[in-house]
């Protein structure tokens, strides 16, 4: 049996007949027609349905003879509704409830760790679920892919709360290309939008927006105005995640779901 599509598999299983001590000389096998076939129509298989069936000669030649052979195919089909309540859909509601850490500020770390640890516990302990279904294999299935894909969305918003409680926390100022793009210009301003607007002091008292500010004013700021820089790009984070998460994962949906059950 192959489980690679599992669970939107079809298997094929055979039936065969073949005659052990008589060659074709002394013995015939042979399928009556037109109705070689007759299936009870009352019979319902709990996990599969009967797609089709095929019957068809299938005599084998050895060193002694050719022997008589007849050969029935029958396709099965899986029903996998089953699995869409029992895994799937459940997938899908722990992916979204890990998505609610979006909404939750970046100061409550309590609420944010408790919630991305328990939501990825739960991704794995579905994952175990659905790998009793079927023996140990060596390849991937289709809801190993699945499961997989949902446990690294999960994941991810665990390591974007690390980001974003790691900037939202620091008092420094970042170096490299994140410190040039916060270290003020106005392409800066234009890519990470202020949420908190930040001035500085002139000693004539005129206030001087942060982003009019020139260079040596810039490096005069208070520790006070960094912060709310870092703030404002950890909000920020949070409100691109809020957009981007459930783009990229309505995007693997319908990837998946065309490829294994259109």
């Amino acid at each position: 049996m192959n489980f690679q599509t599992f669970p939107f598999d079809t298997q094929h299983c055979g039936v065969q007949m073949e005659s052990y001590g008589y060659t074709t000389e002394d013995l015939s096998l042979e399928w009556t027609e037109p109705k070689a076939l007759e299936i009870n129509s009352n019979i319902r298989l709990p996990e599969y349905d009967l797609g089709g069936w095929n019957s068809f000669q299938c005599d084998v030649k050895y060193l002694t003879g050719t022997f008589s052979c007849i050969k029935a195919t029958f396709s099965l089909t899986r029903r996998y509704e089953h699995y869409i309540l029992q895994a799937f859909i459940p997938c899908i509601f722990l992916v979204i409830l890990s998505w609610m850490s979006f909404w939750i500020s970046p100061d409550s770390v309590p609420a944010r760790v408790a919630l991305g640890i328990t939501t990825m516990l739960a991704s794995i302990t579905l994952s175990s679920y659905s790998n009793g279904a079927t023996p140990r294999l060596s390849y991937t299935r289709a809801i190993d892919i699945y499961m997989l894909t949902c446990a690294v969305f999960v994941f991810s918003t665990v390591v974007e709360f690390a980001g974003v409680h790691y900037v939202f926390r620091r008092r420094s100022r970042f170096a490299g290309p994140l410190g040039r793009l916060l270290r003020y210009d106005n392409k800066a301003n234009l890519a990470v939008p202020q949420l908190v607007k930040i001035t500085i002091r002139e000693p004539n008292h005129n206030t001087v927006p942060w982003w009019g500010a020139t260079p040596e004013q810039q490096d005069n700021m208070a520790a006070g105005d960094v912060t709310n820089i870092h703030v404002n790009l950890a909000c920020k984070m949070d409100v691109v995640s809020r957009f981007l998460f459930p783009t990229l994962f309505l995007v693997f949906n319908i990837a998946f779901w065309c490829k294994y059950v259109m």
